[in-house]
């Protein structure tokens, strides 16, 4: 409670002052007893349905029953009227002497999820959502205020408030609470809370250990060697990389403490040569006096500088070469080197006890504690890291340990996958169709900022759409591939340099062999758009005029989304801030692309005409969704994958093309496909075909005659007498459900190796749209002779010849019936 009796105050300080009790001993500072209602407990990130699981607990500690209708709670940006709930309770608002209540927003799932208590009472606010947007997860502050909209208590996590008194608590992990110690309230938020991996509304909050945790100034329990080596849990080995770029000498090794207390790590030592005896073993060495806080990771590496190089970000020690005076040197006996072949790395106590080991590549060496063959060699480049599930690490003392589908590339972001439960709004919209009104239409209401991710950009029209945005004072942040296939467009680089020319911000991701440099992704063929941070625009197509068409007549069979979420945007938003970021050697700006000038150059603003006839509208839904953001090479092959193994009835797939094989192995998404069609599952797959490429056909037909053996049904669509000029969707639906719209291609570059992005989105009325554009392009057959290649674009000089041949035999005829013939 925020309001304290002063003589409860001068009496603390007064013993404080005479050495009766010490604010410093191992347990909380009692307070006075609480006099009115107290938040004693806060979700605000569950692990499933993070827009309809957040919480809050309420506590009434007084002798009294405490009525809180008309009382309010507020976060940092919005008021929020508490109410009764008659859907889970009686629709009381009277808490009893002793009694919890839980507060939730309308169209909770809490009781769902949650073992809660009958006796507890069920509060509503007034909204949708507990707060602005919801409880955010990283900072935030919560008020409980009277009718008379005094403050009654408070509480704040991951930022300091001006008006909540006290030190704001840390950011809680997914899926624990903020829980008070109960009846503890001394308005300072972290002596008052700890966090609870076993949330409890509705009853009271039990700590794991009744040893109370220190207010401001206490201090940390430190595990001695004998205390660690007694225990199973230990410094863990998780990453390695040993098999650096060219002149690049980055190797390093990642080690961390899983627990949640303090190590004395003094005197202890990592080795590349655990088979000889501890005298003779090279080692990076911990001096005397290192603490290694609990749930911490280091990086040790060679060379500072070379490690910065590669990952932009500074190692936590550096031991070979004292290469950068802000990072700590360690000291070395002999020289430590991970063999880029195979080999074996340690980490021993001071008294030379094994606390971890791996082996790895190619190794005739061998000591105790480790079982089964060597981790597989990664390939240059290439970082093994070890697998975890949430934030429990497997330690198996073997290679399965470290398998993964994912190769991580040094330097690569490693997302999360993250799925959002929220209510509001998406637009559903397909090209030809709907895309280049839509596009537009948001560029238009930009008021802030616009960032977009691209691989090829060269439509006119939408470059007038960011000129005039730019206009309007919108800061405008491009990013794009810095090597597309076939080179970048002239008709690009007159775009964004007239773009940056205007105040735009453009970079590239680009390979630099001559300076070293070694872009992080193959190709950044992502194609999304972020504005005012607010709005996310995913789509499968880039911005050209086949792929967004200002005629809907004409163009590539593509499908986008419009996504209204600012939780959605900020982990697009994240992606992106980490693939721009300038500290990256390979984020090229505009003006070190030394892009040649052609001053006669001039856009093309012809607009194309086919023979398309456009049956779709863009759709704006309400409802409530289910969010997956989807990355190459983080998460898409196993949210993919897993998307795949959840269908139990049907799943269409329209794909540029589908391969069998990813080099030596079979695809992964094929065999998965194939296993539930074996399951009796409708599997419906539409492909591009041209007939141009003999080598894409040959692979297409393949991959068909594959399917087809294992009951799936497979079409292709040709431009020779489709409307379309490309079938170049990406996407997916899954039991009429679930859709997935991207930029992913099936093979294993697009997934493993490119940066791209995606959702996956789960609503009926969502897929019921873009299903019902699949079925219509399912139905198209040669037979159904279209003229889409019958257009202007292509015919107009033909047609400017006949018309010359016409005007010309006009004249001849007219000559001949006035001559005089004789």
């Amino acid at each position: 409670m925020i309001r304290k009796n002063c003589y409860v105050e001068i009496l603390l300080l007064f013993c404080i002052g005479a050495g009766l009790i010490s604010p410093g001993l191992n347990t909380l500072v009692a307070s006075e007893p609480p006099t009115t209602l107290l938040i004693t407990e806060v979700m605000m990130h569950p692990s499933e349905g993070e827009a309809t699981n957040e919480w809050i607990e309420l506590y009434n500690p007084t002798s009294e029953v405490v009525n809180v209708e008309g009382w309010m709670i507020a976060d940092e940006k919005e008021t929020d009227l508490l109410q009764g709930d008659p859907d889970h309770g009686d629709g009381s608002c009277s808490i009893p002497s002793g009694g919890y209540a839980i507060v939730t927003d309308k169209g909770t799932t809490v009781y769902d999820s949650y073992e809660i208590q009958d006796t507890s009472v069920r509060l509503l606010v007034d909204d949708s959502t507990l707060g602005g947007y919801g409880l955010n997860n990283q900072q935030e502050k919560l008020i409980l205020m009277d009718p008379e909209g005094t403050c009654v208590d408070a509480v704040e996590w991951g930022e300091d408030y001006e008006d909540v008194p006290g030190v704001p608590f840390g950011i809680p992990s997914e899926g624990n609470s903020l829980a008070r110690y109960h009846q503890v309230d001394t308005d300072d938020t972290l002596s008052d809370f700890y966090e609870c991996d076993n949330p409890t509304p509705g009853s009271e909050n039990l700590p794991e250990s009744q040893v109370e945790e220190p207010g401001e100034g206490g201090t940390e329990e430190t595990v001695s060697e004998e205390t660690v080596e007694e225990s199973s849990a230990s410094v863990l080995i998780t990453e390695l990389y040993y098999d650096t770029h060219p002149n690049i000498n980055a190797e390093y090794v990642r080690l961390l403490n899983p627990m949640n207390i303090s190590l004395d790590v003094s005197g202890w030592y990592v080795t590349d040569k655990p088979w000889k005896e501890p005298d003779d073993r090279p080692k990076i060495l911990f001096p005397e006096q290192t603490i290694m806080p609990p749930n911490t990771t280091w990086f040790l590496t060679k060379d500072a500088s070379a490690f910065f190089w590669e990952t932009a970000q500074l190692p936590s020690f550096e031991y070979a070469v004292d290469s950068r005076s802000d990072v700590p040197q360690l000291e070395t006996f002999r020289s430590v080197s991970f063999s880029s072949t195979g080999g074996l790395v340690g980490v021993y106590s001071a008294s030379n006890s094994l606390m971890d080991l791996i082996i790895y590549g190619e190794t005739d060496e061998y000591v105790s504690g480790w079982e089964g063959p060597a981790i597989p060699s990664s390939g240059q480049g290439i970082i093994l890291k070890r697998n975890h599930s949430n934030e429990t690490w497997y330690d198996t003392d073997s290679a399965s340990d470290w398998s993964h589908h994912r190769i991580y590339q040094i330097g690569q972001s490693d997302f999360p996958l993250q799925t959002i439960s929220c209510s509001g709004e998406v637009t559903l919209f397909v090209s030809p169709d709907a895309s280049f009104a839509v596009i537009a239409d948001e560029l238009q209401k930009a008021q802030y900022s616009i960032d977009m991710n691209m691989y090829e950009f060269t439509n006119p029209f939408l470059y007038q759409e960011l000129c005039d945005a730019l206009k309007r004072n919108v800061t405008v942040r491009v990013f794009m591939e810095g090597s597309p296939i076939g080179g970048i467009d002239d008709r690009e680089i007159y775009i964004l340099k007239n773009l940056a020319s205007q105040g735009a911000a453009i970079r590239f991701l680009v390979s630099d062999e001559k300076n070293q440099v070694k872009a992080r992704y193959q190709f950044n063929h992502a194609k999304y758009l972020l504005i005012d941070n607010e709005t996310v625009i995913v789509e499968s197509c880039n911005w050209a005029k086949t792929g967004i068409p200002k005629d809907p007549s004409y163009g590539n069979r593509e499908w986008g989304i419009i996504v209204r979420n600012k939780e959605v945007t900020e982990i697009f938003l994240q992606v992106f801030q980490d693939d721009w970021d300038p500290l990256h050697t390979d984020s090229y700006p505009l003006e070190e692309m030394n892009f040649t000038d052609y001053p006669e150059f001039r856009l093309d603003y012809y607009v194309p005409i086919g023979s398309y006839q456009p049956k779709f509208n863009a759709q704006t839904i309400p409802g409530s969704f289910r969010i997956t953001p989807v990355f190459s090479p983080d998460t898409s092959e196993q949210a993919l994958l897993d998307a795949i193994d959840a269908a139990n009835s049907s799943i269409y797939i329209q794909q540029l093309y589908i391969y069998k094989d990813w080099g030596e192995i079979p695809s992964p998404l094929i065999e998965h496909l194939v296993n539930k069609s074996l399951e009796g599952i409708e599997v419906l797959v539409l492909l591009d075909y041209q007939e141009s490429f003999d080598k894409t056909i040959t692979l297409l037909e393949e991959t068909k005659e594959y399917l087809e053996a294992s009951g799936i049904k497979v079409k292709f669509i040709s431009s020779d007498w489709s409307p379309f000029t490309t079938l170049h969707n990406k996407g997916m639906i899954i039991d009429n459900s679930t859709v997935l719209i991207s930029s992913i291609n099936w093979n294993e570059q697009s997934i493993r190796k490119n940066r791209e992005a995606g959702l996956l989105i789960t609503n009926q009325d969502v897929a019921r749209y873009y299903a019902s554009v699949f079925l219509s392009d399912w139905k198209l057959e040669p037979s159904q002779k279209h003229t889409s290649a019958l257009i202007w674009a292509d015919y107009k000089y033909l047609m400017l010849i006949a018309v010359v041949v016409c005007i010309t035999l006009v004249l001849i005829l007219r000559d001949w019936r006035k001559r005089k013939w004789t």
